[in-house]
């Protein structure tokens, strides 16, 4: 599995230094969005960087009604927003991002909202982590 090789890249929060390195780990297996590449012309957009793009708009959204869902205990929705979010982020080597939205769909239609608050909690963590991998990433292509 290939990993994001960031030497100093900055991001909202500051700079993200070689020690940080491991907070990327695993965001982002570099591996499934090389599949995605397709062979461009000098004038042709790269199709990851605006897989990407379009990856980092629709999963903020996402995010935001999946914290709504989870504060309004609204199951039916947060059960929806995950799949849909699930979906994009395995399709782009966000693994654990879906695997985390998986857990969420898989709640009762009553759970504890403990334990979806946990959830969410770990799915800001890892959406960060696969943002600055995403960024990371572009950055290496349009560079």
């Amino acid at each position: 599995m290939s990993q994001i090789q960031v030497t100093t890249y900055k991001t909202q929060e500051g700079l993200l230094h070689p020690k940080d390195r491991e907070l990327l780990g695993d965001a982002v297996d570099l591996d499934v969005l090389h599949t995605l590449d397709d062979p461009q012309n000098a004038d042709e957009s790269d199709l990851v960087v605006e897989l990407i793009d379009l990856y980092v708009a629709d999963a903020s959204s996402k995010m935001a009604a999946i914290q709504k869902a989870v504060r309004g205990a609204e199951w039916l929705l947060l059960k929806r927003v995950a799949h849909n979010l699930e979906g994009s982020s395995a399709t782009l080597g966000a693994k654990q991002m879906a695997v985390l939205c998986r857990d969420l769909q898989c709640l009762d239609s009553a759970p504890p909202i403990e334990r979806s608050r946990t959830l969410l909690s770990r799915l800001e963590v890892e959406f960060r982590r696969v943002l600055i991998a995403f960024a990371a990433e572009r950055e290496r292509r349009v560079a």
